[in-house]
């Protein structure tokens, strides 16, 4: 290369440098002056009996991701917990943000509310919790687990059971019993 091409593409390399160029907007980041959409498809069961939420409104997130759940079936109370399996698919989004289940939804005759969620990450760790009247309490932080399966579009199941006698729940990753994590309300 010759001095005089080299001198020509130091300039270009410096003023190309020097220029405010607009950034690529991610494919799931809205823009500041979007109109904000939102899916309630997950109010409703699709026709393979998933159920699905998109939205890039953002009064659904805090520090700690979105915060968004459906009742897919009502129970009276905590006494009549069924063990159930359920699958989850997490298509897109934060691979930090949590997703997971619900259940033992209850509201007392005095009308506060509470019920308990397991949560899993694409990146494969879980997390066990209570909310009770809106205010989330740790029972097991994020914690990794090896047979939580990792990556965007990987469907993974949750098993939850009960044992009677001692109340204590059995949380299972994708049938293994290997994976399963015990807890007390």
């Amino acid at each position: 290369m010759n001095k005089k091409t080299y001198c020509i593409f130091l300039s270009a390399a410096i003023l190309l440098a020097a220029c405010d160029l607009p950034l690529k907007q991610l494919d799931d980041a809205p823009e500041d002056d979007t109109t904000v959409v939102e899916d309630t498809s997950l109010f409703e069961p699709q026709d393979n009996g998933s159920y699905a939420f998109e939205t890039n409104d953002t009064k659904y997130t805090s520090e700690n991701g979105y915060t968004i759940w459906a009742v897919t079936q009502q129970i009276s109370s905590a006494d009549s917990f069924s063990d159930f399996t359920t699958s989850l698919v997490k298509s897109h989004g934060n691979t930090g943000y949590g997703f997971g289940v619900i259940f033992n939804g209850n509201t007392d005759s005095s009308g506060n509310t509470s019920m308990i969620c397991v949560l899993i990450r694409t990146t494969g760790d879980y997390a066990i919790g209570k909310v009770e009247n809106g205010l989330y309490d740790d029972i097991q932080y994020w914690e990794s687990n090896s047979y939580i399966k990792t990556g965007l579009g990987v469907e993974n199941t949750i098993k939850i059971t009960k044992d009677t006698e001692s109340d204590e729940y059995a949380v299972t990753f994708n049938g293994n019993s290997d994976s399963t994590v015990t807890f007390l309300d």
